[in-house]
Order: C-alpha cells, then structure tokens, then sequence
C-alpha cells in the first residue's frame, strides 16, 4: 500500500498538471495541451485518481472542440457526462453538459431543443454555485440554442430571451477578461438588433465587436 503522504504528493501533482493543461488551452497551445492531459488521464486511471480523470476528459472535450474536431470532443464529454453522476461531480457535469450544447449546435444535431431545456435545468446550479466563466458560457450556450430553435416570428415577439443571456454572459465575459468571447456574444447581439431594426443599438454592439476583435489579433 501507498504511503498517505505519497498519495497527497501525487494528488498535487495531478492537481499542478490539471492546470497547465488549463493554462495551454487556454492560450490555444492544442497539441502541448492534448499531450499533457493524455499522460495524465492514463497517470489517473492508474492510480484510481477517479474525479481526476474524469476532468481530463472534459478537458480532452474541450482541447478537441477548439482544435475543429466536434466529433472527437463529443466521445470525451459524454465519457465525462456519464462518470459525473456516479461520483456526484455536479459542477463538472454543468460544464459537460455546457460542451455537449456547443457541439450539438457545432454538428448541427436535431437534440438542439433538447439541449436548451437541459441547460435550463442546470441554471439553477450554475447561478448558485458556478464559476463567473461558466455562467457566461451556459448563457451564451442557451441564447444559441434558441436562435438555432425559434421562428423569426418569436425572436421579433421575444427578443429578451435571447438578448437576456446573452447580455448576462457578455457581463461576465468582461469581468473574466476574455475578449474573444465578448466578441462572440457582440456579434450575436449586433445580428439580433439588426433584425429588429434596432440600429443605434446595432451599431453599438457592431463597435465594441470591431474593437474586440483588434485587441484578439
């Protein structure tokens, strides 16, 4: 049997790698970033490291979902999804069910409606208990699912129920700094208010879009 002391050393370590593997995701360094977290899925599995793993293979979702491959982060995240329930991950099953909503609307899957129900449901718990970034991403998440869902006749009755989240997860998107997706979420909202003829507002979310995207590049 392993000493405690080793155990806590290789769950730090584990914990230490976790987050690299973050940080290369998060500055689009895919492959360094899908090499780590191969290594270290296969180091917990080994080492029965089960909550561990099962983040890696979120993680894997989301390296392969960034790189242009849907298909691939789709098997990933659903390993992930399905792991969660028994070891009642339940903010690493909101993220997951995240992904799984922005890769149906990627493959162009007919779960869609589905999908926006299930994000609804998980608000509750990504609002209470979520991360700033996942709040924003779950918005956003849902706000696409119903643009790819609703008729134009709703959108032009409704036009909150897209523009509410999309203006929460634009909120957080600033706070976290993350310019890219502020310049996702404006995109949208530009697209909307031009549909609704609403062109000062339009124009507003089309600047700050322009201007998102000279700081990205």
């Amino acid at each position: 049997l392993s000493h405690p002391s080793q155990e806590v050393d290789l769950e730090s370590r584990v914990e230490a790698a976790e987050a690299l593997v973050e940080t290369l995701l998060a500055s689009s360094r895919l492959a360094e970033a899908a090499s780590v977290a191969n290594k270290l899925s296969d180091t917990c599995l080994q080492t029965g490291l089960q909550m561990h793993h099962v983040r890696m293979l979120l993680l894997l979702a989301q390296i392969h979902q960034a790189a242009g491959s849907p298909t691939t982060a789709l098997a990933y995240v659903l390993s992930c999804r399905s792991l969660c329930a028994g070891l009642h991950m339940e903010l690493v099953s909101a993220l997951a069910t995240t992904v799984l909503a922005e890769l149906s609307l990627q493959l162009g899957s007919s779960g869609v409606a589905g999908m926006l129900t299930t994000l609804r449901g998980i608000m509750p718990l990504v609002l209470g208990q979520g991360s700033i970034a996942l709040q924003a991403r779950t918005n956003t998440a849902i706000a696409k699912c119903i643009l790819r869902c609703a008729d134009p006749q709703y959108l032009s009755e409704n036009p909150d129920s897209v523009l509410r989240p999309l203006a929460a997860a634009l909120d957080g998107y600033k706070i976290i700094g993350s310019w890219t997706r502020q310049a996702e979420v404006l995109y949208l909202q530009a697209m909307i208010f031009d549909s609704l003829g609403r062109v000062a507002e339009r124009d507003a979310a089309a600047a700050d879009f322009l201007h998102c995207e000279t700081v990205v590049h």
